[in-house]
């Protein structure tokens, strides 16, 4: 392979891109490689980690002190006038003017008010792009009076080869928490719709792909408290309080794709360097950054003031799912990996296959029906387990089910005073007429009875577990 030359750009005039109100007057930064070279160098093959340690880092902001400073919206593009990344200057609000100065003030409440009732997770402190500097920040913010973190609103797949799913920083258990999220997000949205109507008067094509993926699991009701409806196109947002990132690349997000970063406060600083291209964007508040930061080596300088940063982006599995080449032999529930299903076989309790076999024939009908009309707790409560016929209790306008006979006839005596018969002999028999008729059990049929009794609570716990794996899934 051919070394890559050092990375240079020149100013090489002004052009005007866009579409309607999302359109601007571009300086343009003319990189010395074509898109070939870029696209061998930085598009194919593994990504390069970036170190992490406190001498790369110090040399890192050296050597940025000599980068020339980005202060005027401006388009990167490679010699053959191919655009990789934009810089647009107030954003956020010149397509809306005092519109978009109100929303701004919006976004500001929303964040304040989202910090007061959800503390932001700490979990940067073993994320290399905040350890070095979280104890200095995290006391500092303390010292003001300011919150201080990270919040994840991704979906996204987890670990061990599992199904896609929202962050959980995203649904937080306490509901206080999970409806500060929720208002968080609603409040927010407009930046969400106004960073998509940029994106596509931008670069229509790859607006496309990232929309029609998003749009798709919108239909399908995978994104939850994420969806932000028939514009969207981000499936995964940050939000970064007073937090300063270092050297680093966003791995794990589309590797031919774009991040979008938008700053809000009332702040100093903060300004972005991207190292492979020697340049310093001076990014302040509604600024909006579009660039391919999952390949390029980047950080933030120090802030003075407040500032929360937004980002928005797409996972790469979550745009172009990785093939499902492993599956259950039980219930043909289909994983990434083969440690998925390892971790599913330890989990080997009857309910967690009956629930992959209830995922899997839901998968079936949402992908072969012509008119999906059922939701999933629709389908879930007419579905019939092939494996596993569910017995109903007989007591007249009772419409519970069961797994067991037995699970029915403890119901039907427990809810409606429905004395339970005794299991003894053959029915009808002549010892068991004769034992019913004297009054007396036999010790054996006390015995059974009580085994049953367990049997029957024990099915009970079997499916309030059912149900809690359901909810999880």
């Amino acid at each position: 392979m051919t070394p890559l030359p050092k990375i240079t750009f020149q100013h090489n005039g002004t052009v005007t891109a866009g579409e309607g109100l999302c359109t601007a007057t571009f300086d343009r930064l003319t990189l010395n490689i074509n898109y070939e070279t870029w696209e061998n160098a930085f598009l194919k093959g593994s990504i390069p980690h970036v170190d992490t340690d406190a001498a790369y880092v110090e040399r890192c902001r050296d050597l940025s002190k000599s980068f020339p400073t980005i202060t005027k919206s401006s388009v990167v593009e490679t010699s053959d006038n191919v655009p990789l990344a934009w810089f647009i200057k107030g954003g956020m609000t010149s397509p809306w003017g005092r519109l978009g100065r109100e929303l701004t003030r919006l976004t500001n409440y929303a964040v304040w008010a989202l910090t007061q009732i959800y503390t932001p997770p700490t979990s940067i402190v073993t994320d290399p792009r905040h350890a070095l500097d979280f104890k200095e920040e995290s006391t500092n913010a303390k010292a003001a009076n300011i919150a201080y973190g990270v919040y994840h609103f991704f979906f996204w797949r987890g670990t061990g080869g599992r199904n896609f799913g929202i962050h959980t920083e995203a649904r937080p258990s306490s509901k206080k928490a999970a409806a500060a999220v929720e208002a968080y997000l609603y409040r927010t949205k407009w930046q969400h719709i106004l960073l998509s109507k940029w994106f596509k008067a931008l670069a229509p094509a790859k607006w496309h792909e990232y929309w029609t993926s998003y749009q798709e699991r919108s239909q399908r009701g995978e994104l939850g408290v994420l969806d932000a409806g028939e514009i969207g196109c981000f499936s995964s947002q940050a939000l970064l309080i007073q937090a300063i990132v270092n050297p680093h690349k966003d791995h794990g997000d589309v590797r031919d794709g774009v991040v979008f970063t938008t700053p809000t406060g009332w702040f100093g600083g903060g300004e972005v360097n991207v190292l492979e291209w020697g340049m310093r964007f001076q990014q302040q508040a509604t600024d909006i950054l579009i660039a391919p930061m999952q390949v390029l080596t980047h950080f933030l300088e120090p802030v003075q003031g407040i500032r929360h940063g937004h980002v928005y982006t797409v996972h790469e599995e979550v745009l172009h799912p990785p093939a499902r080449r492993f599956s259950c032999g039980i219930c043909k529930l289909t994983f990434v990996t083969k440690v998925g299903v390892d971790i599913h076989m330890k989990e080997n309790k009857e309910t967690f296959h009956r629930a992959g076999r209830l995922l899997h024939a839901w998968a079936d009908y949402r992908d072969n029906a012509e008119n999906v009309v059922l939701t999933f707790d629709e389908f879930r409560s007419g579905w019939t387990d092939p494996a596993f016929v569910r017995v109903p209790c007989d007591f007249p306008g009772c419409d519970k089910d069961f797994s067991k006979k037995g699970a029915m006839l403890t119901h039907k005596a427990k809810a409606h005073g429905e004395k339970r018969g005794k299991r003894g002999g053959k029915k009808g028999s002549k010892a068991s007429m004769e034992s019913a008729a004297a009054g007396t059990v036999k010790a054996e049929d006390v015995e059974m009875e009580d085994v049953l009794e367990r049997e029957d609570e024990e099915m009970e716990d079997e499916l309030e577990l059912e149900d809690r794996v359901m909810e999880d899934m």
